[in-house]
């Protein structure tokens, strides 16, 4: 039972830790419908932690459909995030430089 309590309360303290993403993106939705017209993104030394993807998701929904992403990691490790950030929410690699 003991054991069980501590697995539930790691759990608890994980969840804790998520970001409220959807109502960060509600509250600023204007910010995000001002994007509209962006054509240029520019990601530079960001982790892009799957915590994260919500967001570039949104960003990417919201600019020009033609936008190009410029990506510059702030170490090799972060080069395999960015692939798969890339890859997840849909970017062209056509319209990514820098990587």
């Amino acid at each position: 039972m003991r054991e069980n309590n501590e697995r539930m309360q790691r759990l608890i303290d994980m969840n804790d830790l998520r970001k409220p993403y959807y109502e960060i993106m509600t509250h600023n939705d204007i910010f995000f419908h001002n994007l509209i017209h962006v054509q240029d993104i520019h990601i530079k030394g960001h982790s892009c932690a799957e915590v994260d993807y919500p967001y570039f998701r949104k960003i990417k929904d919201s600019v020009d459909i033609r936008a190009i992403w410029h990506f510059a990691p702030h170490s090799v490790d972060d080069r395999p995030r960015m692939q798969k950030l890339i890859e997840l929410i849909g970017i062209d690699y056509g319209q990514v430089r820098g990587f």
